[in-house]
């Protein structure tokens, strides 16, 4: 509405980002780890975060060819959000994020045990060469 009424406007879209605010959540966290997992997602630090919105908001409000440029024709108002879009690869990927969160935490999981698992399977080796079970 303030776009249509002359003003220019910045509305862009963050990526996933691991504040401290998000992975204080212990299941948060988890999930996060696991994402990167399922290309094209990312997860980004915090700092990488701001300073790309931080360059979108002064291309928004200094550029003329910016979406959020009264005077740049749309097509459609939402395209507003797409071009500023950082999205982290959510619009890009076959999986929505609510379906993959679980999976995530499995896969975060999968990772870490992976030396444990080794450990174990290589104690068990060594116990059937020397029980003589192989």
């Amino acid at each position: 509405m303030a776009r249509e009424k002359g003003c220019i406007v910045s509305s862009n879209i963050a990526p996933a980002t691991s504040t401290a605010s998000v992975v204080h959540k212990r299941e948060f966290a988890w999930a996060y780890e696991g994402m990167p997992y399922f290309k094209p997602y990312e997860i980004f630090a915090p700092n990488s975060s701001n300073a790309v919105m931080t360059a979108l908001l002064f291309f928004d409000l200094n550029d003329k060819s910016s979406a959020g440029n009264p005077n740049t024709k749309l097509n459609n108002p939402n395209q507003l959000f797409s071009y500023g879009s950082f999205n982290g690869g959510a619009w890009r990927c076959a999986y929505e994020v609510d379906s993959i969160g679980e999976a995530s935490v499995f896969v975060y999981f999968g990772r870490v045990a992976k030396p444990y698992v080794s450990v174990v399977v290589g104690a068990g080796a060594v116990a059937a060469a020397y029980f003589g079970l192989s």
